[in-house]
């Protein structure tokens, strides 16, 4: 791990004996300043330093490798009584701002004190760094610096678009040819963990060679990129392009940070960045972490700059949904993303995220991919979800939370809510429907409307990747991606709305209950007409044999818990009534047993779903197989 390298640390201990020469010319030039104010001592006498501290040091981030930076520094004195009747001593501290420049590329051997000043607590200073000299960059800056970026190396792709051209794509070789950098295509590590490298001085390293399969020597020069070309394979070009403008980012911020290092460490050479969203450096992981953040804000900012992409991004909505007769722009967004992807050389999921981040909050509901399927489009109200909310959570997940959140399992435990396309949704009509294939599926209202029907859940990242990884993570759930998140039950239940709805499903549902007969067959033979099915089709949608359904519905067979779980499946049976049925056939969920919690998880919030998701689902988590 690298250390944290301090530069008013730096400062403080090289130019120690500047400062106090200065502090000696201070006090010598003003000890009239003495001459008040005296707690102990009768009259000013002699004055003697005895110390003299570095307490701050703030740095403007000047073009190039030059610094400008104050310096705020205490005196620590000692007064005499120049009372001779008197032996007595009194302390006192004065505050002084030094004015001071230097170039790093130096090594700031042409420091110079520019002014001497009394201290008021103020400074001048703009564009400033922190201690490390990395940049402050507030996020809601990061356009602005972006555009600062682009105008100084890549004018042109800030040229607004109209309807009918194309934005000018950021070319990530001839931005690196603009800034001076060379970009180099080569094999790094074995195992491809690094996708890209950025080296600020010529280096002796060891590189990865496929032909031998070893490690071989390597002379890479100074203002060097390095691409691994095995991502061109594992990623896509969009995240290439977006690896070279990342380290071209780092040229241009961190620099001075890595110049920093070098005062420290004369060996450093190169910032390393992982394919998990992080970075190899010599210096301190905070540092690196925030050296990372800013890369990862700025590149795809800088690939997707705010005015050319926010207008081409309204063009094509307007004319997508012109071609299509489409009556909402969630209809169109894939459509959307897919041309934005194109024409500005990114990934999908960054177009996508680029999209939120400028506030087409639709694009949220897209591209996403949960336990292994497609997750068909959705949207939902401005500015109900949080930045780490979703409505989409994977199976287990859901199955998780159901069991081990007391507040969730309380409100969802009669039905009311279903789980269907990883959406927990209100079981009213208004939402769901069931189509040809007696399968349950999300209505259009509900597609566009998922704040009234679908309940909210929280999302944190977990494993190696950083949250800063590749802007918002928590969006980035497309089929590819190596993040893993811990899902938890936000707490949000809108009650009023819930009864609004309910009322007539939870009604329906207790007209059927009331009307079961009081024993299994019977039941059954209830259900099957309430569902309308024939023996023939709950044995072609079950599985189990014609003839064992006709002897249990005549009371000749006693079912089998396997058999009743698969009936209450067949039919689709709402949560209330497969409890019922278990309870006539005499056979109760032991919830100690795990393949039997997942009967009763499976029977309450899958019961929609095919039987053969039901069975993939129970087999993949150790459920009894059906």
């Amino acid at each position: 791990m690298g250390k944290n390298r301090s530069f008013k640390e730096y400062i403080a201990n090289r130019f120690n004996d500047e400062f106090w020469r200065i502090a000696e010319e201070y006090i010598n030039d003003n000890t009239r300043e003495f001459d008040k104010d005296f707690k102990k001592i009768h009259r000013l006498g002699n004055i003697e330093i005895t110390d003299v501290k570095v307490e701050q040091v703030k740095v403007e981030d000047l073009p190039g490798t030059k610094v400008q930076f104050d310096v705020s520094v205490s005196i620590w004195v000692e007064i005499q009584d120049g009372d001779y009747h008197y032996d007595e001593t009194e302390e006192s501290i004065k505050w002084i701002k030094l004015q001071c420049k230097g170039d790093l590329g130096n090594n700031l051997d042409d420091f110079e004190i520019c002014s001497v000043q009394s201290y008021n607590g103020k400074s001048n200073i703009e564009n400033s760094t922190d201690d490390s000299l990395v940049p402050y960059i507030k996020k809601d800056m990061m356009d602005k610096v972006a555009n600062d970026f682009l105008e100084r190396y890549y004018p042109e792709a800030l040229k607004i678009p109209t309807d009918n051209e194309l934005p000018i794509k950021v070319d990530p070789m001839k931005l690196a040819e603009n800034m001076g950098l060379n970009v180099l295509v080569h094999r790094i590590k074995k195992d491809s963990s690094i996708f890209g490298q950025i080296y600020f001085e010529k280096q002796e390293t060891e590189m990865y060679d496929e032909d031998s399969d070893t490690y071989i020597p390597m002379v890479i020069n100074e203002k060097t990129i390095v691409v691994d070309p095995e991502n061109y394979f594992l990623r896509n070009l969009g995240s290439v392009n977006n690896t070279i403008v990342h380290e071209c980012v780092h040229w241009d911020k961190h620099y001075k940070a890595f110049l920093l290092e070098r005062l420290y460490n004369r060996s450093a050479s190169n910032i390393s960045c992982e394919i998990v969203g992080g970075a190899e450096t010599g210096i301190s992981e905070k540092t690196t972490e925030f050296m990372e953040f800013q890369a990862n804000q700025l590149a795809p900012r800088i690939q997707m700059p705010a005015g050319p992409f926010k207008v081409k991004a309204n063009q094509y909505i307007v004319r997508f949904m012109r071609e299509t007769s489409a009556s909402h722009p969630i209809e169109v967004m894939e459509t959307v993303i897919r041309a934005l992807e194109r024409d500005f050389g990114v990934s999908r999921q960054a177009a996508k995220i680029r999209l939120v981040e400028l506030g087409f909050e639709d694009a949220v509901g897209t591209f996403n991919y949960i336990d292994g399927h497609y997750v068909k489009p959705y949207s939902f109200r401005k500015n109900v979800l949080k930045d780490n909310q979703t409505y989409s959570i994977s199976v287990i997940d859901a199955a998780i939370q159901s069991i081990t959140n007391p507040e969730l399992y309380k409100n969802i435990r009669d039905g009311s809510y279903v789980y269907v396309d990883s959406h927990f949704v209100l079981n009213h009509p208004l939402f769901l429907y069931e189509d040809e294939y007696n399968h349950v599926q999300l209505t259009e209202y509900a597609r566009h409307h998922m704040d009234q029907c679908c309940l909210v859940f929280n999302l944190s990242i977990s494993g190696k990747v950083k949250k800063a990884y590749h802007s918002e993570c928590y969006l980035n759930r497309d089929e590819n991606s190596s993040i893993n998140f811990e899902i938890a039950f936000s707490g949000e239940f809108d009650d009023t709305q819930k009864k609004k709805y309910l009322n007539d499903m939870l009604t329906e549902t207790g007209r059927v209950l009331e009307s079961l007969p009081n024993n299994f067959p019977g039941a059954m033979k209830a259900c099957m007409e309430w569902r309308g099915f024939t023996q023939r089709k709950l044995a072609s949608e079950t599985g189990i044999s014609e003839r064992t359904i006709g002897r249990i519905l005549n009371g000749e067979n006693q079912p089998t818990l396997v058999n009743v779980v698969l009936i209450c499946f067949g039919l689709k049976l709402p949560p209330q009534i497969s409890r019922f049925l278990l309870q006539k056939s005499s056979h109760n969920i032991t919830y100690s047993k795990q393949d039997e919690a997942l009967y009763d998880f499976a029977l309450t919030y899958l019961y929609t779903k095919p039987i053969s998701e039901i069975r993939e689902f129970l087999y993949e988590n150790g459920g009894l197989a059906i």
